[in-house]
């Protein structure tokens, strides 16, 4: 219930609609009782009537039971009037044919209306699910993401979204729907005789109790069935994403047997899911053969004995029939809700997640004097530091290079400038503020990043530039590729900057890749420019090209250049040497060469390999 308490805020926008469909529930199951009462008087008419019956003594009936006596002879006098025609039985006859082909054609029409008027409120309840999942997913901190499989989200926001409403929407309908239409015959049932109602329903106690042991089954394999999903998507997106590779060490055939794994534990769970979902129709349906044995056996020999007429016997056995479906379609819906409630504690717990890292009251302002990092303490995992004790300060206009071997938190001192992370310790400050007080779209929209590895959309080439920026039009679009070495080659491509570029940027080159990336960060009129060894993965003359682009970009701009080649960053204003995620050196590229440190042997070990 705690659950389904959380999901009420996404059906209220939809009030009006689920009213309607409790409306048109509530005439259907009329209708639909009323398709089977409709068989009494179909008997009175065929059957020439007999006697009057009357139950024996000591056995309660209907005569015993004035309500359901008097509530007989209201329905009988009822149907009576509107198709019995005094001494014309083939007239009554067309009038009954008439009243059931009038009450089935309005039934499936409001069936119809139903199910349309459901799958309304079902698809968009969906895609407000969805939408709202996506919100509270792509405003989490990167530690979620760090700690997420990316498959696993995916799974989350399709077939768990998809799974929760696909099997709580529809229950709305059948929790009113067929409860009442149950009632309705069970109250028909006892019309025709109280007592042999009560041998009908003799079983229901053992179908409570088995319905109640199968309910924990259900939700444990249901679990290892969307887990199984979760995974399966994974692998998916993880084999797609990396299918250079797997071609290029022909490991098809090991991604198809791990595939096939995942999709083996999925068919386990969905075996077992199924065989626990299906013991309870095949057994309720015997215990209630059973009971209708027992009914047909006690009620025929009341027929025989001239206690009951012979109509009202196979009318209570039409009704007992009809009864089934209703409340078979109710002792499902524990066992059919179950799969929904276990997709939506896998999506309430994406939506329960706060984010790490939140966004300030105050919007930044452009950048004036300095970004300054004081005494900086940072690490991933507790007891692990990845960053130690930093202080720098990058002037406006100026470039800080920071530079060093591998591993040594260059990327996660950027980071925390970009506040992707928040510092452990220490603090970063703008013009004097604390970056944590900024609301962090305005703070974020100081920055243009460019990484290593250049992260593009399967889009056209204007789009990719244009990305993040609102109000992007074609010429500063251009004017940002033309700052970045691209516009030249961007008008040879086949539909120019209408080109699509393909899956990450794929039907372009990687000094291309790495030349939108940087026209991309410039579309934005950054305060500060961040890149993060933007040459590092190019061939030399893709080197050249984006290399000159970059220190073009440079003149006169605030920026911090994470470089792996040092003679890419021998102009810059400061360099700071990082080693284990401190500051060891921090100077000019003269000072430090002369200084004799890591700087210098880094230098050498890096000229005498060119």
């Amino acid at each position: 219930m705690k659950i389904l308490r959380r999901l009420l805020p996404f059906l209220k926008p939809y009030t009006l609609g689920l009213s309607v469909i409790t409306f048109l529930s509530l005439i259907l199951s009329l209708l639909s009782t009323a398709t089977i009462a409709i068989i009494w008087p179909i008997m009175m008419v065929i059957i020439p009537p007999g006697g009057k019956a009357t139950e024996p003594a000591g056995i309660p009936g209907a005569a015993a039971v004035p309500l359901f006596g008097q509530a007989k002879a209201w329905m009988l006098g009822l149907i009576q009037s509107f198709i019995i025609v005094p001494n014309d039985k083939l007239g009554s006859l067309r009038n009954v044919c008439l009243l059931v082909v009038g009450i089935f054609i309005v039934k499936d029409i409001i069936k119809y209306f139903t199910f349309v008027l459901n799958t309304v409120v079902e698809e968009r309840m969906i895609k407000d699910i969805r939408d709202t999942v996506f919100s509270r997913t792509i405003g989490q901190s990167l530690e979620f993401f760090n700690a997420k499989r990316t498959g696993e989200l995916i799974s989350v926001l399709t077939n768990d979204v998809n799974m929760m409403s696909s099997a709580l929407t529809p229950t709305l309908g059948t929790i009113i729907r067929e409860p009442m239409q149950a009632l309705q015959m069970l109250f028909l049932l006892l019309t025709f005789s109280p007592t042999l109602t009560l041998i009908a329903f003799s079983t229901s106690i053992l179908s409570l109790v088995l319905i109640r042991v199968l309910t924990k089954h259900v939700k444990r394999y249901s679990q290892r069935m969307q887990t199984a999903l979760s995974d399966i998507t994974s692998r998916l997106q993880e084999t797609f994403l990396n299918i250079r590779i797997i071609k290029g060490y022909s490991a098809e055939r090991y991604e198809l047997d791990r595939f096939k794994g995942e999709t083996k534990r999925y068919v386990r769970a969905a075996e077992k899911h199924s065989a626990t979902v299906n013991v309870n129709g095949p057994t309720g349906e015997i215990l209630a053969i059973i009971a209708l044995a027992v009914v047909l056996y006690y009620g025929g020999s009341q027929v025989l004995q001239g206690t009951m007429r012979a109509e009202e016997l196979i009318s209570f056995l039409l009704i007992l029939f009809a009864i089934m479906a209703p409340i078979n379609a109710v002792v499902q819906i524990p066992t059919s809700i179950q799969r929904g409630l276990v997709a939506a504690e896998r999506v309430l717990a994406v939506m329960d997640a706060e984010p790490t890292v939140k966004s300030g009251p105050r919007k930044a302002a452009p950048l004036r004097n300095e970004l300054q990092l004081l005494n900086v303490g940072f690490s991933y995992r507790p007891g692990h530091p990845v960053v130690r004790d930093v202080t720098l300060t990058i002037k406006r206009g100026q470039t800080l290079a920071l530079v060093g071997p591998s591993g040594g938190g260059k990327s996660t001192l950027m980071d925390l400038m970009l506040r992707l992370y928040d510092a452990g310790s220490g603090g970063i400050s703008l013009d004097g503020i604390d970056i944590r007080e900024f609301d962090l779209e305005s703070y974020r929209s100081l920055f243009g990043v460019v990484t290593q590895e250049s992260i593009l959309f399967n889009d056209s080439v204007f789009n990719n530039i244009a990305y993040g920026v609102i109000d992007a039009t074609r010429q500063r679009v251009e004017d940002a590729a033309r700052m970045a070495n691209a516009h030249e080659f961007i008008q040879r491509l086949p539909q120019g900057y209408d080109t699509p570029i393909g899956d990450r940027g794929v039907l372009l080159s990687g000094g291309q890749r790495q030349r939108l990336a940087i026209a991309r960060a410039l579309a934005r009129d950054p305060q500060i420019l961040l890149f993060d060894e933007a040459t590092s993965a190019l061939d030399t003359e893709s080197e050249m090209f984006v290399q000159e682009a970059i220190n073009n970009l440079l003149i006169d701009r605030t920026a911090v250049v994470i470089a792996h080649r040092l003679s890419t960053i021998k102009h810059a204003h400061m360099i700071a040497v990082v080693e284990n995620g401190a500051i060891v050196e921090y100077g000019r590229h003269d000072e430090l060469l002369a200084a004799g440190n890591l700087y210098r042997r880094l230098y050498d070990v890096q000229f005498r390999e060119n």
